[in-house]
């Protein structure tokens, strides 16, 4: 699972999407 500092403009789907990966 990625933190938000990863991106540029993060969302929750996109954590979601990065934990799910």
């Amino acid at each position: 699972m990625k933190l938000t500092v990863e991106s540029a403009h993060p969302t929750i789907f996109n954590v979601i999407t990065e934990d799910a990966s």
